[in-house]
């Protein structure tokens, strides 16, 4: 599954206010925050976003999606999505970077878990950095109250220290070499000029963090019933 992480070139959006429901929209904004998996009608229109979005920033070829996509619309566009997949499935894509298993890679640089306890992000791609922001803070929020601990990407130096301004430290397990994917790595345009890198969140660490934000906490307002109902419906189909 398709693991990097990018940020849209185009220009910064302001923050969507959503309720408290699955998919009802507010009164001012029309946003909607919706959790895709392979059989949600809109989720070939969102596979398409993803690969239009990469395509632009990296002349990249996208064709492997998440298994899961949350997403946020606005006035009937997509807006942001992000994609995740169970530790429990038989390969993460990060794992193509690795000379062992992400638990194994873990455990050397003295993080002890279990593959139940991580999660892979990917397919992110945003029409603004407020909005990969919101949407990587409510969904590291979501994981944590299903019990992960342990969050992993491939990401480029540009999202890492966007994080970083905001507190949350991406700690680096491995270079994303391209090498790895073999002839894949063609479809992946200029985007490993901009050297990712495999990275691991402390989940843990995180909810703290930004539980104890109110500018972070006032983000997820209204996402959280959706997002704690999405994780529920990872953690059940973990490893498909």
């Amino acid at each position: 599954m398709t693991a990097a992480v990018t940020l849209s070139p185009v220009e910064y959006l302001p923050p969507l206010a959503l309720k408290d429901s699955q998919s009802e929209r507010t009164e001012s904004s029309q946003a909607q925050l919706l959790w895709c998996d392979r059989n949600h009608a809109g989720r070939h229109s969102l596979e398409q976003f993803i690969a239009g979005g990469f395509a632009a920033a990296y002349d990249a070829r996208i064709s492997h999606f998440m298994p899961h996509l949350l997403a946020v619309t606005l006035h009937g566009q997509w807006q942001a999505v992000l994609g995740i997949r169970s530790g429990l499935a038989p390969r993460l894509f990060v794992e193509q970077y690795l000379d062992a298993d992400i638990c194994t890679v873990l455990s050397s640089a003295g993080i002890q878990t279990q593959r139940a306890q991580v999660a892979e992000i990917g397919n992110l791609y945003a029409s603004g950095r407020q909005q990969t922001l919101l949407l990587f803070i409510a969904m590291a929020v979501a994981l944590y109250q299903q019990g992960y601990r342990h969050l992993v990407c491939c990401a480029t130096p540009t999202v890492m220290s966007m994080l970083s301004r905001h507190g949350l430290q991406l700690n680096v397990l491995a270079e994303g070499d391209p090498s790895r994917l073999g002839d894949a790595a063609a479809d992946w345009g200029s985007y490993y000029q901009r050297h990712p890198q495999v990275c691991q969140l402390d989940l843990a660490a995180a909810y703290q963090l930004i539980m104890a934000k109110p500018q972070l906490q006032q983000m997820l307002s209204g996402f959280l019933p959706l997002l704690q109902s999405a994780g529920a419906s990872l953690s059940e189909q973990a490893g498909h």
